[in-house]
């Protein structure tokens, strides 16, 4: 989309070098919650990040609606969703006992795969992430992938937007 020998440009040259990570998400209802909060972190585990919907949300149906987030899911992006279901329920054993030997009994469950999610933190690619301001003048970046001392998350995204504002305001003002 760039114009005459833009791309060769090292900023756009670095960008290309960013490879996509893919991202599994498990949605699923249980008989009951296995947690209060909306969310929690889980640690030293494939299984990264669960999310109360109905907490979120809140109910529908009297089911408690779940989500959890499986980060660089290289090893596991290709798995059929009767694998990913046994991990979830192996994993909702192991962080909550208390729920009985069986877990909270999964009731609904559905997978949704991202191969191209975000772009993958390998050692070395934070310096490949542009600046919200390029070479280009008039030209601002803003998404996830941009440099902004964070990782390439939704709160990546927003803060590059805040920072391509800040940064087009500026120049306005000179």
């Amino acid at each position: 989309m760039l114009p005459g020998s833009l791309p060769s440009h090292p900023v756009y040259q670095d960008i290309g070098r960013l490879r996509p990570s893919p991202i599994v998400n498990l949605w699923f209802s249980v008989d009951r919650a296995p947690f209060e909060d909306p969310f929690i972190g889980l640690v030293a585990g494939p299984l990264h990040w669960m999310f109360n919907r109905s907490r979120i949300e809140g109910e529908v149906g009297g089911e408690v609606m779940m989500n959890c987030t499986i980060s660089a899911a290289r090893s596991c992006v290709d798995d059929p969703p009767e694998t990913l279901q046994a991990l979830l329920q192996s994993e909702l054993q192991r962080y909550f006992p208390a729920a009985g030997p069986q877990g909270p009994k999964i009731k609904r469950f559905k997978v949704i795969k991202e191969k191209r999610a975000t772009i993958s933190h390998a050692a070395g690619t934070y310096h490949c992430r542009p600046e919200v301001t390029g070479p280009v003048r008039g030209l601002y970046m803003a998404g996830d992938w941009v440099r902004t001392g964070l990782p390439a998350t939704i709160e990546s995204a927003v803060q590059s937007g805040h920072d391509a504002a800040k940064a087009i305001l500026t120049s306005e003002r000179n």
